[in-house]
């Protein structure tokens, strides 16, 4: 995470930014696991239901899969990505160019820019279960235990969750409260939490630069003002700033941006309370982050510690 980090410092983007692109790539990389078994199966379906549109279907899977081999392939794009979420996105990516290069009958090499990745041994090992998993019977639902199947195989099952429909009849109470107690959601989630360490760090090293400016007293009242917020729950796993705080006029944060706030907030003014959320160990990065920052910033201006 560290290295992660500094190469993004090199890069020159700030604590926020840093941690919302975070954010963003890992919700892209939760996202390519959630479509990628899903598009392929539902691709092979419109093919066996709708053959007169073979040819426009062609045209515009083509079409996508020059757009992800684009963006795989930008230099940029990789210098920017964490390693782990960089695999999943090759892994799942080169998989998806073996399923097009069979589904279109060898007509062009979707797979060429994706065999020189570490993670395209993985790639050829879930297009292989995709495969066998297809030749059977596939019962409608048994697409999303393909979803899981695949992100077990890339160990990242436990980046996501799956919540009930709200559309869907009421539980009984009893039933009800089983099924919340063996599928947390949202700030009850620590596993989700924890896939999330690294923006969770710039978090709250954006939160400890916000409050070195500021007494104790309204540090304090940053976080209680937060602690009473997350009464009615903080979903984290959205990054959309819906959130304001009296105590921070003019400003928007995400559910995670205000849980890292009153995280840091609490460890300064309450260090001994047990915050409810696994962050420490982000915030014991963050926190050493911000003394070598402070110290180099000390010593330009002639000031040792």
């Amino acid at each position: 995470m560290a290295a992660d980090i500094k190469k993004l410092e090199r890069k020159g983007l700030n604590n926020k930014r840093t941690a919302e692109l975070m954010v963003e790539l890992l919700n892209g990389a939760c996202g390519l696991v959630f479509n990628a078994p899903l598009d392929m199966m539902i691709e092979q379906r419109i093919r066996e239901r709708l053959p007169d549109l073979r040819y426009n279907q062609l045209c515009s899977l083509t079409q996508l899969a020059n757009e992800a081999e684009s963006i795989s392939t930008n230099k940029d794009t990789r210098e920017l990505t964490p390693g782990r979420i960089l695999r999943v996105n090759d892994a799942l990516n080169g998989a998806m160019a073996l399923w097009l290069s069979d589904f279109s009958g060898g007509i062009g090499d979707f797979v060429q820019s994706y065999r020189k990745f570490d993670a395209f041994p993985v790639a050829q090992k879930i297009y292989q279960h995709f495969q066998a998993r297809n030749k059977g019977k596939l019962d409608p639902g048994d697409e999303y235990l393909l979803v899981d199947e695949f992100a077990e195989m890339l160990g990242v099952r436990d980046w996501y969750q799956w919540i009930d429909d709200p559309g869907v009849a009421p539980q009984p109470a009893r039933e009800q409260a089983a099924a919340t107690d063996s599928h947390p959601q949202g700030t009850t989630n620590p596993a989700l939490l924890r896939s999330m360490a690294m923006a969770s760090t710039m978090y709250l090293l954006a939160a400890l630069e916000r409050f070195e400016k500021l007494p104790a007293t309204k540090v304090k009242q940053i976080a209680l003002e937060i602690s009473v917020l997350g009464m009615s729950g903080l979903d984290y796993s959205s990054p959309e700033k819906k959130y304001r705080l009296n105590a921070i006029p003019g400003e928007e944060f995400s559910a995670l941006e205000v849980m890292c706030l009153m995280h840091a907030g609490l460890r300064q003014v309450e260090p001994e309370m047990d915050t409810g959320m696994d962050l420490d160990e982000p915030f014991s990065t963050a926190k050493k982050l911000h003394t070598a920052r402070l110290k180099f910033r000390l010593s330009r201006s002639g000031i040792v510690l």
